[in-house]
């Protein structure tokens, strides 16, 4: 308990330095051992320190670099659920054809290895990553079609639900699974937060008026920067 606690209070005391601008965005942070002499701690109580910071957003962690300052995260974001609303923020996006992993093509009720095109989004806040989402869909359903690439042609970031409805599939349901993961070596560096810090995983697919998967993505999110909200109708007749 004392050892949490001093790594709790050596986290607030370097937290204020950078709110009262002791310490500027962008700027590095002392070595762990200055650290260390300053507040009496151990090492291993700023490391566990610094930590804490990256993980609520304060602190850039990079390989083999001194942590750095960035601009306060603020409180955690809420993400709407009930709709087919994207973080909000500036984005890119890649799409590519590529055989469908075990995983998706089970989702999507697809032969192994069955032709996919995988869309790769990175959503920003500034020059910081707030979210990563991959989108995958069958080939053999868009393809020669306006639509056959999500971020390209005239219906660019319309979505998946305008897409599939000019292809003359609407979507009838959203099935959706949430699970809390630690976070992959890749997503550590885009995020940069510490290794073993926690991340939303959300698998969403949207189905057909017959059942049939027409596009499935995994969207991830750190969790200590974001909420999760949903809005769920009810039937007065049931209750």
């Amino acid at each position: 308990m004392a050892a949490e606690a001093g790594y709790v209070r050596v986290a607030e005391q370097i937290r204020t330095r950078y709110l009262s601008g002791q310490l500027a965005t962008g700027e590095r942070l002392p070595s762990r051992q200055q650290l260390s002499a300053e507040f009496g701690q151990s090492t291993d109580v700023v490391t566990a320190a610094v930590a804490l910071l990256a993980e609520q957003g304060h602190l850039s962690l990079r390989r083999g670099r001194t942590p750095e300052v960035i601009a306060p995260a603020g409180p955690p974001r809420a993400l709407d659920r009930s709709a087919d609303a994207a973080p909000s923020g500036d984005y890119s996006a890649d799409s590519t054809v590529v055989p469908a992993p075990a995983e998706v093509a089970a989702r999507l009720g697809l032969p192994p290895e069955a032709s996919v095109v995988k869309t790769a989004y990175r959503y920003r806040d500034g020059d910081r990553i707030i979210a990563l989402r991959t989108s995958y869909e069958s080939l053999a359903q868009t393809a020669s079609s306006a639509v056959a690439l999500p971020e390209a042609g005239p219906h660019r970031g319309a979505g998946v639900r305008r897409r599939m409805e000019l292809l003359g599939h609407p979507v009838a349901a959203v099935q959706e699974t949430v699970a809390i993961a630690e976070a992959s070596p890749e997503q550590v560096q885009q995020f940069r937060i510490p290794p073993g810090a926690a991340v939303i995983a959300i698998a969403r697919t949207h189905r057909g008026e017959s059942g049939e998967a027409l596009e499935t993505s995994d969207l991830v999110l750190p969790a200590s920067r974001w909420t999760l909200a949903y809005t769920i109708p009810t039937d007065r007749a049931t209750g």
